[in-house]
């Protein structure tokens, strides 16, 4: 089965936003390979989307901005938002 694929303009419209929220939320760079990196920032934005509707204090969103790693988020993608914050803080 082939990946649908978006149109540019949507493709474009989405990096935008996600690059406005990763600033808003000042995220720092992710490290890995391009594809990973790509894959990581859609899955701990919606995390971080997931802890401001939650009102998670700020020490805790903290802590999960210390996750530096694409390969990190890749591979606890399917974690809820509490066990990621516990895991988190413990790393």
């Amino acid at each position: 089965m082939n990946p649908i694929r978006l149109p540019n303009q949507v493709e474009d419209y989405k990096e935008k936003i996600l690059s406005e929220l990763e600033h808003d939320f000042a995220l720092p760079v992710l490290k890995g390979t391009d594809k990973q990196i790509n894959w990581a920032r859609n899955i701990r934005m919606n995390f971080f989307i997931k802890a401001n509707k939650k009102e998670i204090d700020s020490d805790t969103v903290d802590s999960l901005k210390e996750n530096h790693s694409a390969g990190w988020w890749i591979k606890n993608k399917d974690m809820s938002l509490d066990q990621i914050i516990v895991l988190s803080e413990n790393k």
